[in-house]
């Protein structure tokens, strides 16, 4: 079980490296996730092979926006508002799901 415990004087010990410090930066990175961004339609699948690494929910959300954008700006000619992004975590756990349509708004 890893544990960070906080000192008074700003030093972080990790129960993981027996009793050395640890940095705040070294504390963060170990909160850090692994998550996946898999999109789909009725007709396929575009799987993350890689995934990223995020520190919080809000992370995850941001990046999700930002990676729908940038599909839905690229120069296809895809009718992205069918699509789905289903952000899962390490152990393939869906987290969210985020509707291509709810970035590109509604059609004029």
């Amino acid at each position: 079980m890893r544990m960070i415990t906080d000192d008074p004087y700003g030093a972080s010990y990790d129960s993981d490296m027996q009793g050395r410090a640890c940095s705040p930066r070294c504390r963060k990175e170990a909160y850090m996730t692994q998550i996946y961004f898999h999109c789909t339609n009725a007709r396929g699948v575009l799987m993350d092979r890689r995934g990223t690494f995020v520190s919080d929910l809000i992370e995850a959300c941001e990046e999700a926006t930002r990676r729908v954008r940038s599909l839905v700006t690229g120069t296809n000619l895809e009718d992205w508002r069918q699509w789905v992004l289903h952000v899962s975590d390490e152990a393939g756990d869906e987290i969210f799901v985020l509707p291509f349509a709810f970035v590109l708004g509604k059609p004029h």
